[in-house]
């Protein structure tokens, strides 16, 4: 949290939760959380693709996809006991992360959040 206060992002509370989501102790070793966290973010990210696009006249149906999507990756990563429950977690959250903001605004899911450090405008 001091980090992200340090550092003027917009959300800071979003630091907290990763934090949290990445810092499981029961989800195995650490270099399998590495790989299971890049690939259910991967995953997580290739859905969203697919899905906004697809749907971006209908913020009922993505947001429907949406949690349908994440309770099915929660709902494998609870009866998955292997490290690889950690992979299916963050494929979902990640979707979440990404999905939600973009229901009512699609055409932002690529935008650069302006911040302090923005030049842009000097």
């Amino acid at each position: 949290m001091f980090v992200a206060f340090s550092l003027d992002l917009k959300s800071p509370g979003w630091a907290m939760s990763t934090v949290y989501l990445t810092s499981q102790t029961l989800s195995g070793t650490t270099r399998a959380k590495a790989v299971y966290r890049i690939i259910g973010t991967f995953i997580g990210g290739a859905l969203m693709i697919a899905i906004v696009p697809n749907l971006i006249d209908a913020p009922e149906f993505t947001t429907l996809a949406i949690v349908l999507w994440v309770a099915l990756r929660i709902l494998v990563s609870l009866l998955d006991r292997t490290p690889r429950s950690y992979m299916f977690m963050l494929s979902g959250y990640t979707a979440a992360l990404i999905g939600f903001p973009t229901v009512l605004a699609p055409g932002t899911v690529f935008e650069r959040r302006a911040g302090r450090h923005d030049n842009r405008g000097r």
